[in-house]
């Protein structure tokens, strides 16, 4: 399965045997994308609140140096019998640079449905696609002839971590010419931390139809406290 470096990109995909592969890409739906946005704005928001803090904590304490600062100043003229005219400001970091330091103040899922929500906004300007025409609809991908190579790109766009379509999608049905997969259904699943709710709602559901359940976890702290959680109130008896 193509690799993705955070759960933004990792869509839970199920695979199963089929003599010619072939695929079904399903994307978020209307309401689930609203939900999406919403929290991006959110985002947003808190985001813009902490920066205006930023600058009224910083504009005070500028104001207090300088008065502290004009203060020294006359005194040392008095001494000097000089003019002291020397003025100096602090620089307010960029939002930008504020956002990269302080993003992890932000609440887990609002910084990921941020992170979709900018990311499908890219991926729409630079490929030209209407994201909104897509939503509640799915994408059926077959192989064509032989071409296995030309099959695994075109899944690509759907599931890869630089897909056109990846942001928007919230699952995708895999079939591979695997003798290994003939009888069952495997699913992978980003973990059910994962920040865009929608997509834990589909993990969990998935679960309670499994047979087995492989659970990875640390090697450097085997079943810890949110693993046995996990055992213990999600997984079915």
């Amino acid at each position: 399965l193509p690799k993705a470096p955070t759960p933004m990109t990792a869509a839970l995909t199920k695979l199963s045997y089929s003599v010619a592969p072939a695929a079904t890409v399903y994307f978020y739906t209307n309401e689930e994308w609203r939900g999406i946005e919403k929290r991006a704005r959110e985002y947003d928001a808190k985001l813009d609140g902490l920066y205006k803090e930023y600058e009224e904590r910083t504009t005070q304490a500028e104001k207090e140096r300088q008065r502290q600062k004009s203060f020294r100043d006359r005194a040392a003229d008095a001494v000097t019998g000089g003019s002291a005219s020397r003025k100096e400001s602090v620089k307010l970091m960029t939002k930008e640079d504020f956002e990269r330091m302080h993003r992890d103040e932000i609440p887990g899922e609002m910084r990921s449905c941020n992170e979709v929500v900018q990311m499908a906004k890219k991926m729409a300007e630079k490929n030209g696609i209407n994201i909104y025409s897509l939503l509640g609809k799915k994408k059926e991908i077959a192989q064509s002839g032989n071409s296995t190579e030309q099959y695994m790109d075109d899944l690509e766009e759907y599931v890869g971590s630089r897909g056109a379509y990846t942001p928007i999608v919230k699952f995708t049905e895999i079939q591979l010419n695997n003798p290994a997969l003939e009888g069952i259904e495997v699913i992978d699943t980003p973990g059910l931390n994962d920040p865009v709710q929608s997509r834990s709602r589909e993990t969990e559901k998935s679960l309670m139809q499994c047979d087995a359940v492989f659970l990875l976890s640390y090697c450097g702290q085997f079943l810890g406290a949110e693993d046995i959680e996990f055992i213990s109130h999600t997984l079915p008896y």
